[in-house]
């Protein structure tokens, strides 16, 4: 990896302290149709923080799913574009079984905004 992406991801989730990261995006992916990162925008973010020594478990945030996605996560990463998809208390939900308090909501352009603690 680039020594300024790594200085980026570090600025994010610091290596220095592994952490378990969840994050809601769109899962489904059928090479024959498209680019990866077209599919999945945050598909570099997602490397990235595995690459320097982060747990990352990726799930589409369905209602039945999400406690146990979010389950003693460090910290949530939320796809914006899956946020419509999602119940509406979701980040209430998230933080009740989470370990950490940081959920940040990815825009389709990549930039990151944390969320606001009640949703």
């Amino acid at each position: 990896m680039p020594p300024q992406a790594v200085q980026a991801l570090e600025k994010i989730a610091p290596s220095t302290r592994p952490q378990k990261v969840a994050v809601v995006a769109y899962v489904q992916f059928d090479p024959l149709l498209g680019k990866q990162s077209t599919a999945i925008p945050i598909i570099v973010l997602i490397i990235g923080l595995s690459a320097i020594g982060h747990t990352v478990i990726v799930f589409e945030g369905h209602p039945s799913a999400f406690k146990a996605g979010c389950r003693d996560a460090d910290m949530l990463i939320v796809d914006e574009s899956m946020i419509p998809h999602m119940h509406k208390d979701w980040g209430t939900t998230a933080w009740s079984v989470m370990r950490g308090s940081e959920i940040l909501v990815c825009g389709r352009a990549g930039g990151l905004r944390r969320s606001p603690r009640h949703q």
